[in-house]
């Protein structure tokens, strides 16, 4: 019946006639493991809850106290829920990291084989001295420049070339990228 699938919960008592409880747990496991499994039994000890819990069931509950029976169903569903979400969100993730591996990779072919030459430039370190500037005062960067020559000399330093491609390295006849 397990296999037929369609069940949103499984409720069990631990002892029942020809069958155990415990059993019936592994194969719920094995068969539709995303669905909660909850033992209701009127003779469960602690020591087999706790056993039933590690195996893999969600709660426990005695037959004389079923007062928490709807609480343990409604928790169970939103946990199992919450699972399936998680799962999707995952399967997300890895769909779109494995897109962006391959965006990237035929990033870099179109970068490396383009016969026009490319030079990929950081210009972060000179975004952090125009702040630096204007946290000390300095409002118009050009006339800054202007009284100092020697800061365009810095910001032409602090420009990094992170990568180029063939075509670039052809053009400076260069034998590397180092």
């Amino acid at each position: 019946a397990l296999r037929q699938g369609g069940y949103a919960i499984i409720l069990a008592d631990y002892k029942l006639p020809q069958y155990n409880g415990m059993s019936a747990l592994r194969t719920a496991k094995k068969v539709c493991h995303d669905v909660p499994f909850i033992f209701v039994s009127g003779t469960m000890g602690e020591d087999a809850a706790i056993e039933g819990l590690t195996q893999g069931a969600v709660d426990y509950l005695l037959k004389q106290d079923l007062k928490r029976l709807g609480s343990a169903v409604k928790r169970a569903l939103r946990e199992a829920e919450n699972r399936r979400e998680r799962l999707r969100a995952e399967k997300t993730l890895q769909l779109s990291n494995e897109l962006l591996r391959e965006s990237e990779r035929r990033y870099r072919v179109v970068f490396e084989n383009s016969p026009v030459p490319i030079l990929e430039k950081d210009f972060s370190k000179v975004k952090d001295l125009f702040d630096r500037l204007r946290k000390e005062g300095v409002t118009d960067l050009e006339n800054y420049f202007d009284q100092h020559p020697e800061a365009v000399r810095q910001c032409a330093d602090l420009v990094q070339i992170v990568d180029v491609n063939q075509a670039a390295l052809a053009l400076h006849a260069a034998e590397n990228k180092e």
